[in-house]
């Protein structure tokens, strides 16, 4: 009964001599990070901590919604002021501190810092004391980044890591299941995908989850040359965003709907419906015109973003090439792409290298051959 509770917190809080007043305001902050109203619990632990000589609890959410809001240099500078709190005490706040490094270990992958993304929760594994919950949460984190940067060997291993814990509830082992389905896609293994999907309850869970198991699957049905089964879960992929995703939800319409053309496309190029191929990939680079700069600012999700961009460019190269006899048009795309993945660092040209999602080869490879090739028939 929040909108009651928070009635209660606020007739307590207007009054600064009530002896209530500093844990109303705790409780109306946490109310508000429970809510999911960023701003208002920002602004709430901001006076606690104007309040109150111990800091730390405000430091601790100051943290989670900083990461929450993208404020990554912010969330960074808060973590290292909590560590350095001579009065921080490691078993003051239980282990609900520990959320604080999952946090900062977020903010490190979105920045491209990447090993000290990992390091981070790896050196928080090895205290002893800690809970099973927020170890299986450590472990599952580093599974969940290991995926994000192609690491598809080490996202399995923690991810299968993560399924061993029998405190998960039922949903969380289902949604483990999808982002194993990923990483068993990047590493090309679709039989092993298309056996996960035979257990009953793999189309259920979490829209962002059950995004990745339409795809996988439905990738894993292309491979198979079970078209049919591949359209109709590629369609799937659009029926969760649209049925799902709210209007806060930017980059994941973007990146699920680049998804979702790209499986249909592949589809398509499959039955010969090269026409509609076409469309599907221009989708994606359409789309990727309306996305704004700032989208761009944050290592994983600059990533997959390029990274199917650069698929559909080649699948557009390919087409205009193969099909239409087109070299200009061929080359315009391939150019396209090129141009794209030279504008990247290094760091993140090494990830795209390695993502190959559903994909046969290296896409700069074959990006680059495909020009050879039309510069030695030219």
């Amino acid at each position: 009964q929040y909108d009651e509770a928070e009635k209660i917190f606020l007739s307590i809080a207007e009054n600064k001599n009530d002896k209530n007043y500093i844990r109303a305001l705790k409780e109306l902050g946490r109310l508000y990070y429970a809510e999911q109203k960023y701003d208002e619990a920002e602004e709430i632990f901001h006076e606690l901590a104007r309040h109150t000589q111990d800091i730390n609890e405000s430091l601790i959410y100051l943290i989670l919604i900083a990461e929450k809001k993208q404020k990554c240099d912010l969330a960074i500078e808060y973590g290292t002021r909590f560590e350095e709190m001579s009065s921080y005490d490691p078993n003051k706040y239980g282990d609900f501190s520990e959320n604080i490094f999952i946090a900062i270990s977020k903010c490190y992958l979105k920045k491209g810092e990447v090993e000290k993304a990992q390091n981070l929760l790896e050196k928080r594994l090895e205290k002893s004391d800690l809970e099973a919950f927020y170890k299986t949460k450590m472990i599952l984190e580093i599974g969940k980044n290991s995926l994000e940067l192609a690491e598809y060997e080490k996202a399995k291993e923690y991810l299968e890591k993560s399924k061993k814990n029998e405190s998960l509830a039922k949903m969380e082992q289902i949604e483990l299941d999808h982002l194993l389905s990923m990483a068993l896609l990047g590493e090309k293994k679709y039989d092993n995908i298309l056996e996960m999907t035979e257990k009953q309850d793999f189309f259920q869970g979490g829209k962002d989850s059950l995004i990745f198991a339409f795809f996988s699957s439905g990738m894993a049905e292309i491979k198979q040359n079970n078209l049919e089964e591949g359209r109709e879960k590629m369609n799937k992929v659009f029926n969760v965003i649209v049925k799902n995703l709210n209007l806060n939800e930017f980059y994941k319409f973007y990146y699920y709907s680049f998804l979702g053309h790209y499986g249909l496309g592949q589809v398509d190029l499959k039955e010969k419906k090269y026409e509609n191929a076409e469309k599907n990939f221009k989708n994606i680079i359409e789309i990727s015109q309306k996305i704004p700069d700032y989208r761009y600012d944050f290592f994983i999700e600059k990533n997959n973003l390029i990274f199917l961009k650069l698929l559909a460019h080649y699948e557009l190269a390919q087409i205009n090439y193969n099909i239409k006899d087109d070299s200009i048009k061929a080359k315009e795309e391939i150019n396209n792409a090129r141009n794209i993945f030279n504008s990247l660092t290094d760091q993140e040209k090494k990830v795209i290298e390695l993502k190959e999602i559903g994909n046969n080869g290296s896409i700069i490879e074959k990006i680059n051959n495909l020009n050879l090739e039309i510069n030695e028939k030219n």
